[in-house]
């Protein structure tokens, strides 16, 4: 059995989002020290929180192996379109 869990203490899920949350920021190296302090003290007792990280390294890196031949030019054409209405459209601010 492993030394990680998930917490079930009241907080424990929003906790996971705040931290997941910053997990991009943590791989780049952008994230201040203080900051990836409490997330690393967290991934050291949260095992979903630590698949998460791995699946999005996974993520990254086969994203970032691919040449644009690689993608068939439908996938190229919708993820175009889909990147261009994510900037296009402003996301509706949170009152």
């Amino acid at each position: 059995m492993s030394s990680r869990t998930r917490s079930t203490a009241p907080g424990a899920r929003e906790k996971c989002r705040e931290m997941i949350a910053l997990l991009s920021e943590y791989i780049d190296g952008a994230l201040p020290p203080d900051r990836a302090r409490g997330l690393e003290a967290h991934l050291a007792i949260c095992d979903p929180c630590v698949a998460f990280l791995e699946s999005l390294r996974k993520t990254r890196s086969a994203v970032g192996a691919l040449r644009e031949e690689d993608i068939p030019e439908d996938c190229r054409r919708a993820l175009r379109s889909f990147l261009d209405d994510k900037v296009r459209k402003p996301r509706p601010r949170r009152a």
